[in-house]
């Protein structure tokens, strides 16, 4: 197959498209791209500052180990740290690169516990975040099997957030449940 100049334009103007989609794209009717950091972070990554805050104390290791070897992951400047505590449950806390300071993440029993219906998901899959974006969606979710239509009614109960930058803390923007019914699967 011979690449021309065509070629080599529509497979980039084909993946600028895909990532523009992928960062509008909208969950629970939110859309990361609605909610832009104001810039990106581009200097050095500093110390973790331990002192910062109750959680940065008592989660010294977790916070530090992660935190060394993690990049930018929200609002232009800040890496996400998650541990797990327990029956499903994660936690966590986030460190900016700039300051080494810590604040909490919104992450409760409520908004954060994980795995239903047999499926098995990481720490990190029902917390949804960009780069880019000030905005910072959480679910939990739960199933209910219907024997008669071997189907699942899946539920999920988003809690939506946009970070304050200016008053670094986390509002919480809405609750909002959705629920979608599909085929159990067979084995």
């Amino acid at each position: 197959m011979k690449i021309t100049k065509t070629k080599v334009f529509f497979f980039f103007l084909t993946a600028i498209i895909l990532t523009n989609h992928s960062f509008a794209q909208k969950v629970a009717g939110y859309s990361f791209d609605k909610y832009p950091a104001k810039e990106i972070y581009k200097g050095q990554k500093v110390k973790v500052n331990l002192k910062s805050s109750n959680t940065a104390n008592s989660y010294r290791t977790e916070i530090t180990n992660q935190y060394n070897e993690s990049k930018i992951d929200f609002a232009g400047k800040y890496s996400f740290i998650f541990w797990g505590a327990g029956t499903g449950l994660t936690i966590g806390a986030m460190v900016d690169n700039k300051t080494g300071n810590v604040y909490d993440l919104p992450l409760t029993e409520e908004n954060s516990t994980r795995g239903f219906c047999g499926y098995e998901i990481s720490e990190e899959d029902n917390k949804l975040y960009k780069k880019n974006s000030n905005l910072f969606i959480t679910f939990t979710w739960s199933c209910e099997e219907n024997e008669i239509t071997k189907t699942n009614v899946i539920t999920k109960n988003y809690s939506i957030f946009i970070w304050d930058e200016a008053n670094k803390k986390f509002s919480l923007l809405k609750n909002k449940t959705e629920k979608k019914t599909e085929k159990i699967p067979t084995e």
